[in-house]
């Protein structure tokens, strides 16, 4: 770490601006330290969260993939195709914004689940289809939910290493600079007024002197 001076005046006006802005700075490290402290919380947060759904769409993605391979073993793939094309729409969502210690957060939420009513024929139609179809509005839910953990985790993680750089300009170059010049401006300071005492110190004994 290198501590460098800072050129400022010598005087008594500016040792006494230098101390209010240590002040300041210290404050700002200080909340700076809370404000990581909080989102490393947060983000270890969201990441088990992510993991834990991440976990329920790999096993529900195997249960729904043995249901769509019987189904396609009943029907056919290019039915299934034709089904799939022209089934109605299930889920709508919307995308909101949360603000954490000025992090803005997409938020992904479902606005309008339909219940499940097949629209197609039910003769010569695999009993699997209506499962297939609610695995997979399942998973499908779960992977909103996971985008937006998996955008917070990613935005959070990134204003950590804003804060943290912050954090370390504060206690590397700020903080130790402006120490090194108030300890700089406090010994000149004393040494102009140590300076002061003698010069009047010896023009008062020469007119002592002179006055005999």
């Amino acid at each position: 770490m290198i501590i460098m001076r800072m050129k400022v005046p010598i005087n008594e006006r500016e040792l006494l601006e230098l101390k209010k802005n240590i002040g300041f700075l210290k404050q700002a490290y200080e909340l700076m330290n809370e404000k990581r402290d909080y989102l490393m919380i947060r983000l270890r947060e969201e990441i088990f969260d992510a993991e834990k759904i991440r976990k329920n769409i790999n096993k529900n993605l195997e249960r729904a993939f043995r249901l769509l391979a019987q189904a396609n073993m009943d029907m056919g793939i290019d039915d299934m195709e034709e089904i799939a094309l022209t089934s109605e729409e299930l889920i709508k969502f919307e995308l909101k914004e949360q603000t954490i210690m000025n992090v803005i957060i997409p938020i992904i939420s479902i606005i309008e689940e339909k219940d499940f009513f097949p629209d197609y024929g039910l003769f010569l139609v695999s009993h699997y289809i209506d499962e297939v179809i609610r695995e997979f509005s399942k998973i499908f839910k779960d992977i909103v939910d996971l985008a937006s953990i998996e955008s917070a985790i990613y935005r959070i993680a990134n204003e950590i290493k804003k804060t943290q750089r912050r954090i370390n300009a504060l206690e590397n170059v700020l903080i130790p600079d402006h120490k090194e010049t108030i300890n700089f401006l406090e010994e000149q300071l004393e040494e102009l007024e140590r300076d002061e005492i003698i010069t009047i110190k010896i023009v008062k004994e020469y007119l002592e002197e002179n006055n005999r």
